[in-house]
Order: structure tokens, then C-alpha cells, then sequence
């Protein structure tokens, strides 16, 4: 609900409170696989000025070596390591869960890591990516707004 409303440091601590309380109860057994991957989502997109994203990525790798290579959770780990700036990083994770699942957010998201790469040569793969992207399916309008400023905003490379 906090997410929703656009309260995202009250989401950030209501997810940090589900897993603590989940960890108590649960003595360490069961899932919170999703929740774990939402916060991790929140702290990379809403929290970057913090340095959450790196948090990010240690929540994500850790799950990702208990749980495995799910897409969704490639894909989360993805855009942590997108914010954090490590895009070879990002698209290993994406390539990896394209393989698995073909999903618009997944190319809009591997157009990113493209586009903030310094080689023009691979920041052409963008296009690419964005245009697979759409032939899926639109990315949802709330992606789009959160990474529009961020890929005009990228640094040019030098030709």
C-alpha cells in the first residue's frame, strides 16, 4: 500500500520489519522469496543515494544461491547492479533470464545496461532491446517513468 501511495521509505521499513519478523518466527525456514526481492527492487530504484542498491545485490546474490537463476530475481539483481554502475553485471544476470523467460521488462531493462555501456557499438543494441520490448508487450507505465530519466540521462561516449 505504502509503494502505491508513492511512500517508499515507509515501504522500505515495512518490508525490512516482514522479513525481521519473519526470520523470528520462522527460526530461518520458509519462504519470503518475494518479499525479500520487492525490498531489494525499492532499495535499488528509490533509495540510489544511499548506496541501498549495493545492499540490494547482496540480498538478491544471497537468494538467488539458495533459490537459483529465477528470472524474476536475476532480473531484480539486474537493475541493483544497473544503479549501482556495473551494466556488464546487469546483462549477464538478463541474458540469463531471457534464456528462461521472455518478458518485455526484461529487454527494457537489458536496453539500460546496453545504453549506459561506454562501447557505442554495444549501446546500439539498445534499440534492439527496446524494439523487442515493445513487440512483447509494453513495459507498464510506472517502468517507463522510472527509467526514461535515466536513460536520456546517460553519458555519452566519446567516438
Amino acid at each position: 500500500l505504502h509503494d502505491a501511495r508513492g511512500e517508499y521509505d515507509a515501504a522500505v521499513k515495512e518490508y525490512e520489519r516482514s522479513i525481521a519478523a519473519f526470520d523470528r518466527l520462522a527460526n530461518g525456514r520458509g519462504r519470503k522469496d518475494l518479499v525479500v526481492n520487492n525490498l531489494s527492487m525499492l532499495l535499488a530504484l528509490r533509495q540510489p543515494e544511499l548506496k541501498r542498491a549495493d545492499d540490494a545485490v547482496k540480498m538478491m546474490s544471497e537468494l538467488i544461491g539458495v533459490r537459483g537463476p529465477v528470472p524474476s530475481f536475476l532480473d531484480t539483481r539486474a537493475v541493483a547492479y544497473l544503479v549501482s554502475g556495473r551494466p556488464d553485471q546487469a546483462v549477464k544476470d538478463l541474458e540469463m533470464a531471457l534464456v528462461q523467460y521472455d518478458r518485455a521488462v526484461y529487454h527494457f531493462h537489458l536496453a539500460w545496461a546496453y545504453d549506459l555501456n561506454q562501447l557505442d557499438a554495444k549501446r546500439i543494441l539498445a534499440v534492439d532491446e527496446l524494439k523487442a520490448a515493445k513487440r512483447l508487450g509494453d513495459a507498464s507505465a510506472a517502468l517507463k517513468r522510472d527509467l526514461t530519466p535515466t536513460l536520456s540521462a546517460a553519458p555519452k561516449t566519446k567516438k
